[in-house]
């Protein structure tokens, strides 16, 4: 009997561990900016059709968890929203996923229960498809 208790008190403990409550989450091993560059440049392997994406917003990446992962390499997540092609050529719609890295490997893109933890999301305009980055131009200068 105190050997299953035992195996009790271990699942509790690991399920706990998966359930990823608010007060797990610390800081993240991964910076927003380093995820942020990161995504950048994986763009064509996350989206069907990056080009098509609009509207991208970007959340603080934190200190998470991927249910059994028991690596012990650092977890970080980010939420993104974002409206993009899928296979079809169809627009999805705005979409709320998180994206999950281990140390600093992107391991999965999904659908999340997200809690509060998507709050205070902000423009990505950088992942938009139609992105111009700003160039800057020189003054003119005077004619003596």
């Amino acid at each position: 009997m105190k050997g299953m208790t035992a195996i009790g008190a271990i699942t509790a403990a690991a399920l706990a561990g998966c359930a990823g409550g608010a007060d797990m989450h610390g800081a993240a091993a991964l910076s927003t900016p380093t995820i942020k560059q990161d995504l950048l440049t994986h763009r064509n392997e996350v989206w069907k059709d990056s080009s098509s994406i609009r509207g991208a917003r970007i959340g603080q990446a934190y200190s998470c968890q991927q249910r059994g992962d028991f690596s012990g390499t650092p977890m970080t997540c980010i939420c993104i929203e974002s409206n993009a092609k899928n296979s079809f050529g169809g627009y999805t719609g705005m979409q709320k996923r998180v994206a999950v890295y281990r140390g600093s490997t992107m391991v999965s893109y999904q659908d999340w229960d997200f809690g509060d933890l998507c709050d205070g999301m902000e423009p990505f305009p950088e992942l938009n498809g139609d992105y111009v980055a700003a160039v800057a131009r020189p003054k003119p200068s005077a004619r003596q």
